[in-house]
């Protein structure tokens, strides 16, 4: 049975568009990036996510993305040496622009941000909401991965935006009650990690998981009962959270993309495992 999904929700990731990159490392080919940004702009989906930090991505779309998409990326890490902010912080954004060959960004997130929790952090945002006001920028933002920093920037900073990880292995976003407080601040949920870069579509985790095996062993019986597939329990996971704002995915190939679309625009009513987690070197990629 179908039930209509907005496909505005998803935004593309690219990551691997100019390195390598998630559990079994890949990068994917030109041909197949331009067929993943045709079909998307073909079926409604408007947002890509990139960074200057991912390889050459950010170049690739500006050869390709012909202003079809609103394009969110990040502020790489600053180092403490850097001495004006101003210049430094504006010749990213203009660097990006110019990659990218448009004439504003969507959003800018801030991709480290402890940088906004040290004694630069308030000229840091000043900056970036200077480029907003000049039209250079529309949303500022934050990506992270310590859930304990969201009080702390939510409240010294008018955030537009906050990316998190979440998906059925890492319920942080919902254990401690975050989505509610910050729909309530009317902060913009983006959530990534939605198949933990890969990890959870795997029969089998690799070698170094195997602590955990027992997450894989639950939904692996579960699978054998359903007939269902990984990819469905991880999609329809997070179709359930009706107050995300948009939900990033990763892909691998056009092939990939067109089945995960398929899930998301399919209803099920399936019981999802409670395969939850706060162990940071399973939930957080950094420290694989």
């Amino acid at each position: 049975m179908s039930q209509k999904f907005d496909l505005k929700k998803i935004i593309i990731g690219t990551a691997n568009f100019g390195q390598s990159y998630g559990v079994n490392p890949k990068k994917i080919h030109k041909k197949e990036i331009l067929k993943i940004l045709n079909f998307s702009s073909k079926i409604g989906i408007d947002t890509i996510d990139t960074a200057k930090n991912y390889g050459t991505s950010e170049k690739i779309l500006g050869n390709h993305i012909s202003n079809k998409f609103k394009i969110i990326s990040k502020l790489p890490k600053i180092k403490k040496k850097i001495k004006n902010l101003n210049i430094y912080i504006e010749k990213q954004i203009l660097d990006s622009l110019k990659k990218l060959k448009c004439k504003s960004i969507y959003a800018i997130l801030i991709h480290d941000p402890a940088i906004l929790m040290n004694k630069s952090g308030k000229k840091i945002f000043n900056i970036l909401q200077r480029l907003k006001s000049k039209g250079l920028i529309k949303k500022i933002g934050v990506s992270i991965y310590d859930f304990s920093q969201i009080n702390f920037l939510t409240k010294k900073y008018k955030l537009d935006i906050l990316q998190v990880p979440f998906n059925i292995i890492d319920r942080r976003l919902i254990d401690k009650e975050i989505l509610e407080k910050l729909n309530k601040k009317q902060i913009e949920i983006h959530v990534r990690s939605i198949f933990l870069q890969g990890l959870l579509l795997r029969r089998k985790p690799p070698e170094k998981f195997n602590r955990w095996k027992d997450k894989w062993l639950l939904l692996e019986n579960l699978k054998k009962y359903s007939k269902l597939k990984n990819l469905t329990y991880c999609v329809q996971f997070i179709k359930k959270f009706k107050k995300i704002n948009k939900i990033i995915i990763g892909i691998d190939t056009l092939n990939q993309l067109k089945e995960i679309i398929r899930e998301f625009k399919t209803s099920r009513k399936i019981n999802i495992p409670n395969i939850s987690s706060n162990d940071k070197k399973l939930i957080n990629p950094s420290l694989w």
